[in-house]
């Protein structure tokens, strides 16, 4: 049989035998990837080739058969992320299938951090993947930011906040640096407390620049500029995951509170309208200040854990505010001004830090 058509009768029987999906499965005729191949045996047709590629998996990526040598070889990766050492090899099929387990994919095959996945050529974009938690001697799904992250994991981590109130329990930056004519305060909590401050932020003589403040029948007020809107939010203190975001605008003077991406709590006529929130103030997680950066109340100390802690210069609108609400992750939105990288360090009292967010093992309660 004339070799080239032997070939293209061979890469008929792959894709007539494991291909369910065109755009999904790949077969090239007349090529070979060049440079990564880590095993190669005799074989008399590619779907040898195929099935030891299977029992590789993961580390199996692809694969090249030669015709006119009976000869296999297993590709540690695909054309997906070498393209360049795709090769014309006249008498070769190049396969990959997107039907294999993925690195990350399943608790057996979990990894080591988010870039270890890139490495492995096994993102598939921004979404849950299974890592090894080292200090817990477990697996669990994590949030991966691949797009446009690289699978840093810098700013994936928990704040825990002791059972025992203390006014030296808090983190504090200074990164909110410009004026604000309106924003979006963003964060995720767990508590079984009420009575608690998870943020505040004070600047010159306004000690309640922005606070958010939840009392001890579980009404939360949010306060802009010493002026606030109020009501009960649901229960918070749960000892469950929950989104807390709050809203202002200058122009309208309009706020809003949202719980786990529901509206929750709005005014009837808007607080500091025209006003501003001047930059250059200290936000505290952990306790309301009465002096900047100081006079803390120690009944009013969170109790509980805290993650991804973020401000934008801008309301973010509700379809948005939705959508964040349905995942717990790191870099929700883009172009905050106040990130929360920005509180990985300068720990105060005894708020530990857990490196690796848990908060995306338990769900908020709407669904």
């Amino acid at each position: 049989m004339n070799l080239l058509v032997l070939q293209s009768a061979t890469a008929l029987v792959i894709l007539g035998a494991v291909s369910t999906n065109a755009q999904c499965n790949s077969s090239f005729i007349g090529y070979s990837l060049i440079g990564h191949v880590y095993k190669n045996f005799s074989a008399p047709t590619p779907l040898d080739c195929y099935m030891k590629c299977k029992q590789d998996e993961p580390y199996c990526r692809s694969f090249n058969f030669h015709a006119d040598q009976d000869l296999c070889e297993l590709n540690k990766r695909s054309k997906e992320s070498h393209q360049a050492d795709l090769q014309v090899s006249k008498f070769s099929v190049y396969f990959h299938s997107c039907y294999r387990d993925r690195y990350g994919s399943k608790p057996s095959l979990a990894t080591n951090s988010c870039a270890e996945i890139i490495r492995h050529d096994d993102s598939i974009g921004d979404g849950l993947y299974w890592l090894n938690i080292e200090e817990e001697n477990e697996t669990s799904q994590v949030f991966c930011n691949m797009a446009n992250n690289n699978g840093d994991m810098s700013s994936s981590f928990d704040l825990v906040f002791p059972t025992t109130r203390n006014v030296t329990n808090y983190v504090m930056a200074d990164t909110l640096t410009q004026t604000l004519s309106e924003f979006t305060v963003s964060l995720w909590l767990k508590t079984k407390e009420k009575v608690l401050v998870p943020i505040s932020y004070a600047v010159g003589s306004q000690m309640n620049s922005i606070l958010i403040y939840i009392d001890q029948t579980g009404w939360l007020r949010f306060v802009v500029a010493e002026q606030q809107i109020d009501g009960f939010p649901g229960l918070l203190d749960d000892d469950r995951w929950h989104h807390v975001l709050a809203t202002w605008q200058s122009v309208t003077g309009q706020a809003q509170v949202f719980i786990d991406g529901d509206l929750k709590i709005t005014d009837n006529g808007g607080i500091n309208t025209g006003n501003t929130i001047q930059g250059g103030g200290k936000v505290v997680l952990g306790l309301d200040q009465d002096s900047l950066g100081g006079g803390f109340d120690v009944e009013q100390s969170f109790v509980g854990e805290l993650t991804h802690v973020y401000l934008w210069n801008t309301v973010l609108s509700t379809d948005v505010i939705f959508n964040m609400a349905r995942v717990c992750r790191e870099f929700p939105h883009p172009d905050h001004v106040v990130g929360w990288a920005d509180f990985g360090s300068n720990l105060n009292g005894e708020v530990t830090r857990r490196n690796i967010s848990r908060c995306h093992y338990d769900p908020p309660l709407t669904t």
